[in-house]
Parts: C-alpha cells; sequence; structure tokens
C-alpha cells in the first residue's frame, strides 16, 4: 500500500514538474516574440523617421499614428514574415471597422436551414482619397483561436475614431493643394 501511494506520489511530482516546465518554455518564448517585434517596431520607426504619439498592439498587430507627419503605421505580426503598411493620412479619404460572417448551415428534413452566423475576420478598411481601391487591414481572423471579440470590436472602433480624427485635423487648405499636386504628377 505504501508502495502505491509512494509511486502515485512521483507521478504527480512528475506531473506538476513537466507542467511548470513547459510554462516556463512558453513564457520565455513569448518575451523573445516580444523582444523581437519590440525590437522591429523601433527598426521601422527609426527608418521612416516617425514620431508616434498613439501605438498600441491588438492581437498580434501594430498600429501607430505620427500626429506630426501625418504617418498611418500598421505591421501585420500574425504571418511568417511581418507585413508593413505605412502611408500618408493626407491620402487617407476615412477609416471604417468592419467585419466578415459565415453562415452555419444544418440540414433539417432534407433541406438546408441558416441556422446561425459565425465572426470569421474583423478588420480596418482604409479608403484612399485618390485611389478606388480600399485596403484592408486584418485584426482578428477564425483562424487565431477564441479572442475576446467585445475588446477587439472596442479597440478597433477606438482606431476607426482616431484615424478619422486625425484626417480631421489635417489643414484643409494644405491639403487640397497636396492632392492637386499629387494627381498633376500622377498625370505627367
Amino acid at each position: 500500500m505504501t508502495s502505491t501511494l509512494i509511486i502515485a506520489f512521483s507521478m504527480i511530482t512528475a506531473v506538476v514538474i513537466l507542467i511548470l516546465s513547459l510554462k516556463h518554455i512558453q513564457k520565455k518564448g513569448q518575451a523573445k516574440r516580444l523582444i523581437y517585434e519590440q525590437g522591429f517596431i523601433s527598426e521601422v520607426v527609426w527608418k521612416n523617421k516617425l514620431e508616434l504619439t498613439e501605438k498600441e498592439m491588438i492581437n498580434g498587430n501594430f498600429f501607430g499614428i505620427d500626429r506630426v507627419n501625418f504617418m498611418l503605421l500598421y505591421i501585420n505580426f500574425q504571418s511568417e514574415k511581418p507585413q508593413v503598411e505605412l502611408f500618408s493620412l493626407w491620402e487617407v479619404a476615412s477609416a471604417r471597422s468592419a467585419t466578415s460572417d459565415y453562415d452555419i448551415w444544418e440540414q433539417r428534413r432534407g433541406k438546408p436551414v441558416l441556422t446561425g452566423k459565425e465572426l470569421d475576420k474583423m478588420f480596418l478598411t482604409i479608403s484612399f482619397s485618390n485611389k478606388p481601391k480600399k485596403l484592408l487591414l486584418p485584426v482578428y481572423q477564425l483562424e487565431n483561436g477564441m479572442q475576446d471579440l467585445s475588446v477587439l470590436k472596442q479597440r478597433i472602433a477606438y482606431w476607426e475614431k482616431l484615424i478619422n480624427k486625425c484626417i480631421a485635423e489635417i489643414p484643409k487648405k494644405h491639403k487640397h493643394s497636396v492632392q492637386r499636386n499629387s494627381t498633376s504628377l500622377h498625370s505627367i
């Protein structure tokens, strides 16, 4: 009986030690990833001479605004190689938050019936004043796993308002002259 208790105790101890060591390894990996992301962001900011007044990491995506130079920085760290989007707010017409859903169907009495919808993607849509094409900046994809979607929606709504506010702060007279100059350059 005592030998059974000793064996059970040693197995429980081994499992606890294994779990603790796996947690430690995971924390080390997260710390390395965080250091890499911060270094990458610093390098992009330094190379482009940005002065970020607002910045935030949302679900592996970095958003930053330079209110001095009216620039928007977006870095997607969810892919293997970070994707950097940097563009001037002078060229942006608006920002809108958007979602993409997919339908859930079931077969009832041999007929397909729509039983619900599930959120597939959340993104920030950037519309440009001189281009018909819109840019989609993904923030959440279903492949990312379960998230607190209400918090993500709040953060996306915050950045939508912030970007639109920065666009509204751009001096109108100067903005029109920049647009005229840019259109005349493209037409040459």
